[in-house]
């Protein structure tokens, strides 16, 4: 599996994240933007066990960067078009699935969250975290920190060719 990245964003890419994230960034999400500036898998997706969904697994295809001109995996953007659907958290989105689902950031909590947005997965099991949106769709909790969810990604990816894009994800 290839795995595409943008690499140092511009310091006008930083200036707009801080300003639509606003709040001072988390350490580790500054760090992963400014390292990688956001992944995205080209061959295809891997699965993440998560045993609260129906199926026991998650998908992961990408964390979104802020130096791409797609919309779909720039994260300021994908914050603007989903803001108003999770607003019970103060979420942030940071990666999809490749499905429509994403991970969120609670900029409070620091957790992070797998947004069962298009309802893919039957109801939560029992004893599962889980927020509702306003639709009534699941938002689970993944992983108590960011540093958590990134130390598991960096685990399931250890081996795998990176790739810089100057036209990522390419």
């Amino acid at each position: 599996m290839t795995i595409h990245y943008a690499g140092a964003p511009t310091d006008a890419d930083m200036r707009e994240l801080t300003a639509a994230f606003g709040d001072l960034l988390p350490v580790a999400y500054r760090d992963f933007i400014q390292q990688w500036n956001g992944i995205f898998l080209v061959d295809n997706y891997f699965d993440l066990e998560f045993p609260p969904v129906d199926d026991g697994l998650i998908a992961f295809e990408s964390l979104f960067g802020v130096s791409t001109d797609n919309p779909s995996f720039h994260a300021v953007t994908q914050n603007a078009w989903l803001a108003a659907e999770i607003d019970q958290l103060r979420a942030w989105v940071i990666g999809a699935d490749g499905g429509g689902n994403f991970f969120v950031l609670d900029r409070d909590s620091g957790a992070v969250f797998y947004w069962d947005r298009t309802l893919l997965h039957g109801p939560a099991e029992s004893g599962a975290a889980v927020v509702e949106d306003s639709e009534g769709r699941n938002l689970y909790l993944f992983r108590d920190s960011l540093e958590d969810f990134l130390a598991l990604l960096a685990s399931k990816t250890q081996g795998m060719d990176h790739v810089q894009k100057e036209d990522w994800p390419g």
